[in-house]
């Protein structure tokens, strides 16, 4: 039974799951967390007849939250699709919002993390004075239901999940803005230099600029996945 290959052979477990199961398993990191598992198996089950249910069902759970889904894990580093975007970047951002035009100082840090599965989005508008004025977050991942990249945006105490696709020189990315209208933002890239407009367009009607930036790359970053917690920090 497939039960009993887990319990006699590794390899033969992996190779008798369903194909949703071998997906899940495919990276380096996933299979040596279920040859453990296996393994504790083997010195915990003795005596205890309810272990075989309670193991079946936990594949069987993460064979149905992972049933139709993709698997496939993005590089971290410079070979990652997005790499173009990683680092630190300052630069000038203007536009008109609901109470009229407005110039601030932006900043944004971008950085892989879970090996490359996600990319995460800090963008902060300063003023003159100092005073931070704007800030959002956002984290985009390939994990869009037809197989591409979506961006889940946070910012003034809103949040939703939106298309996002990659060009030759950046990205586009589009919110709704109201009955019959979206917010399309479209980035151009080049070396160090990111340039990002936003347009107001209508079903009807021409498209009207309403944000601008242009920003340059200051330093790489090993945010967010430098620096992480130790296992020892409590000791």
């Amino acid at each position: 039974s497939r039960f009993l290959a887990v319990k006699n052979s590794r390899a033969g477990a992996i190779a008798n799951l369903n194909p949703q199961m071998q997906i899940f398993l495919q990276t380096k990191r996933d299979l040596l967390i279920f040859c453990s598992c296996a393994n504790n198996f083997e010195k915990q089950s003795k005596g205890d007849f309810t272990m075989p249910v309670r193991i079946a069902s936990s594949l069987s759970i993460a064979a149905i939250a992972l049933s139709g889904m993709a698997y496939a894990e993005p590089p971290a580093g410079a070979d990652h699709p997005l790499s173009f975007m990683f680092g630190e970047w300052v630069g000038e951002a203007s536009g008109v919002s609901q109470t009229g035009p407005y110039a601030i100082t932006q900043t944004e840090r971008v950085g892989p993390i879970l090996e490359g599965d996600a990319v995460v989005i800090e963008g902060r508008g300063y003023s003159e004075a100092g005073e931070t004025m704007f800030n959002a977050f956002a984290v985009v991942s390939k994990t869009a239901s037809d197989g591409g990249w979506e961006m889940r945006s946070y910012a003034q105490g809103r949040a939703g999940t939106f298309p996002f696709e990659l060009t030759e020189t950046g990205y586009v990315w589009s919110v709704p803005a109201g009955p019959n209208a979206r917010m399309i933002y479209t980035a151009h890239f080049d070396g160090d230099v990111w340039q990002q407009t936003g347009q107001y367009t209508p079903e009807q009607g021409e498209p009207r600029q309403t944000f601008q930036m242009t920003l340059t790359r200051t330093s790489n970053t090993d945010w967010p996945a430098g620096d992480p917690v130790s296992p020892n920090s409590g000791e």
